[in-house]
């Protein structure tokens, strides 16, 4: 008796799992899982990203190399440039240098930029007493960006701002057995020049110095004629 109704429990059939628990069970199965599948997912998207850019700038970096390489300034015969430095046999960086006004410094490098997508490593300035400035700039080739910012790598502020005759006065002059200097006087202020010499307040060089006259050079290389006991300037 006790045999037969052991046999009958062992028998019985363990009851069925409905479809609902069997679905409920994998949603919460894949809800465990989503968030680091999900996670992966958007790495695996965002690395592909970056590469294709990364790919993307590279080649662009590419052809502007080879243009700077070929590039050719008819209107700037005085400037010299070469590429200084390669990856992978591609060019990163671009060297310029020349002397020339710094109005036409200013021409070449907005023309440069409208160009070419470059950013400025090292920049040299040295100004000649022929009121020129001699400059080296070397940059690092950049990928080409839209809309991108203009910049102003002169030495100096090249103001458009017209020669005022009345802010200057031509005191004296004296001679030297080595030199000639001049005493003049810009918007009250004395100052003893020589040939060379440079005005920092009024942007101005001074071209030559001679008994009785004074030659100043403008930023953008206009001159311009003090003379003694003159209470203005004559421009060239």
């Amino acid at each position: 008796m006790f045999q037969s109704m052991f046999l009958s429990l062992k028998r019985r059939p363990l009851p069925a799992l409905r479809y609902s628990t069997v679905a409920l069970l994998s949603l919460l199965q894949i809800s465990l899982w989503y968030p680091w599948l999900s996670q992966a997912h958007d790495d695996i998207r965002r690395q592909t990203r970056l590469k294709n850019q990364a790919v993307s700038e590279w080649q662009a970096i590419q052809r502007q190399a080879i243009a700077l390489e070929n590039v050719r300034f008819g209107e700037y015969a005085w400037l010299e440039h070469r590429i200084v430095a390669r990856k992978a046999n591609v060019a990163t960086q671009w060297r310029i240098e020349g002397s020339q006004t710094l109005a036409q410094w200013r021409s070449l490098l907005e023309e440069v930029q409208r160009r070419f997508s470059l950013s400025v490593l090292t920049v040299s300035w040295e100004r000649e007493k022929n009121a020129q400035w001699h400059g080296v700039l070397r940059f690092a080739i950049q990928a080409p960006k839209a809309n991108r910012s203009f910049h102003n790598w002169l030495p100096t502020r090249l103001d458009d701002t017209r020669f005022i005759p009345a802010d200057w006065q031509l005191l004296s002059t004296m001679r030297t057995a080595k030199s000639t200097s001049a005493l003049i006087e810009y918007k009250h202020r004395r100052h003893w020049v020589q040939a060379g010499s440079w005005l920092p307040d009024a942007g101005l060089s001074v071209r030559s110095v001679a008994l009785g006259q004074v030659t100043l050079v403008e930023k953008g290389g206009a001159l311009q004629t003090l003379l003694i006991r003159d209470f203005g300037g004559v421009g060239e």
